[in-house]
């Protein structure tokens, strides 16, 4: 499980429910990507290269059977 965290007008608690999302996995990587926001994710090009990287990341942990970067 890779978890993108846009921490740019989050609601409270927001940050929280990320972490808990992520440590329901012991296979998961949780990465808070700074002043980005959901749309940056998609449109702004080195915030939306990390969301790239991450799909890369866990197909590729799902095709080998290798546990994420970093988890």
């Amino acid at each position: 499980m890779y978890v993108l965290t846009a921490p740019v007008d989050a609601q409270t608690g927001w940050l929280t429910a990320q972490m808990q999302l992520a440590a329901l996995s012991t296979n998961s990587v949780h990465l808070v990507v700074d002043g980005a926001d959901h749309v940056a994710l998609l449109e702004n090009q080195a915030d939306s290269e990390v969301t790239v990287q991450a799909v890369l990341q866990v197909v590729t942990a799902t095709r080998t059977g290798r546990p994420l970067a970093g988890s």
